[in-house]
């Protein structure tokens, strides 16, 4: 006798039971990347950059560098070691370097 009930079949009632699939009717698209060498930038080289505004950028990225390094190591003295007069002294001149790298880059923007 056969019964229309799906439990009684094993390899049915497992199919039932298994979740569906969620990644079904998924369809990632992978968008193209431009090429480098055409675009907005193709036609720029180094030596289309004004040389002053070259001059004053590198001059502030050292500039900003150094208030970083000082200002980072100067604490690092007076947390870790606490020396507190030379960490102190280290951490004034990044504050100084800081300051005056950004009075210099609203001087650069202004121009």
């Amino acid at each position: 006798m056969l019964s229309d009930d799906p439990f009684d079949d094993p390899d049915e009632a497992e199919t039932d039971l298994r979740p569906d699939d969620p990644s079904d009717g998924l369809e990632i698209e992978i968008p193209e990347v431009p090429d480098p060498s055409e675009g907005l930038g193709s036609d720029l080289s180094e030596s289309d950059v004004d040389p002053e505004l070259a001059k004053q950028f590198w001059s502030l990225v050292l500039l900003f560098n150094v208030a970083l390094f000082a200002m980072g190591l100067g604490l690092m003295l007076v947390g870790f070691e606490r020396r507190w007069q030379f960490g102190g002294g280290v951490f004034l001149v990044g504050v100084f370097a800081f300051v005056r790298g950004w009075y210099r880059y609203k001087a650069v923007r202004k121009d």
